[in-house]
């Protein structure tokens, strides 16, 4: 049986956004592993038939002991699996899972959802810092057989600094579509004369916060 992991830095979301590509996968005689933190918060059942390997992950730290702490937990579960395919979510999973596929043999593929804030911000330095994280960024991004990527300005940001070759980048231009009949709009009360708008993100240029001013801006000008 085929064995696919996928690896994320967040359990809840994981879940959440690819639970019925993990459905899908199981249909079609896939054994399917995941891996990701867990913590408290997360009051999450996984998927029947899913095996879950759970890790000690901190999401938001740039300290090398966590890096190594993460990598060798990575480099256990991996090698304990023997997975057919590596998919990484988000950034610290595709950096460190990637170099793990790499030191194992196994294809990988990296899945961005977007450009990190960190990511970005480097980029955008000239330290000596900066440059040597982007030599070694474009180093452990070209080990994966595959990158996939959801909007063209992050694929234009890859091309811009030379990060990944485009023949091997996967643009899903409609994205990764959403199941309407979980998440379904609530209708408009017909007695309501406002129409309200609420961006849920942080407010980060990265996270689309300008655009969301302009077309604020936009609807109030035109009515």
């Amino acid at each position: 049986m085929p064995i696919i992991l996928l690896n994320d830095n967040h359990l809840g979301a994981l879940l959440h956004f690819r639970g019925e590509v993990i459905e899908a996968l199981l249909r079609k005689g896939y054994k399917v592993v995941i891996v990701a933190p867990i913590s408290d918060h997360d009051q999450i059942t996984v998927p029947y038939g899913v095996d879950y390997q759970p890790v000690l992950m901190n999401r938001t730290s740039k300290g090398v002991k966590d890096g190594i702490e993460y990598f060798c937990q990575l480099y256990r579960i991996f090698k304990e699996v023997k997975p057919d395919m590596v998919i990484n979510y988000t950034i610290k999973p595709i950096l460190l899972g990637s170099l793990v596929a790499r030191f194992l043999r196994v294809p990988s593929i990296s899945f961005f959802a977007g450009i990190s804030s960190v990511l970005s911000g480097m980029a955008g330095q000239s330290s000596v810092k900066s440059t040597a994280c982007m030599m070694v960024l474009r180093k452990l991004l070209k080990v994966n057989e595959r990158s996939v990527f959801l909007n063209e300005e992050d694929v234009g940001f890859v091309e811009k600094y030379n990060l990944y070759p485009l023949d091997k980048v996967l643009l899903l231009r409609g994205g990764e579509g959403v199941d309407t009949d979980k998440y379904t709009p609530l209708l408009q009360p017909e007695n309501s004369l406002r129409f309200k708008v609420v961006m849920i993100a942080r407010v980060l240029k990265t996270k689309g916060y300008q655009e969301f001013v302009e077309a604020v801006l936009y609807v109030k000008k035109t009515g």
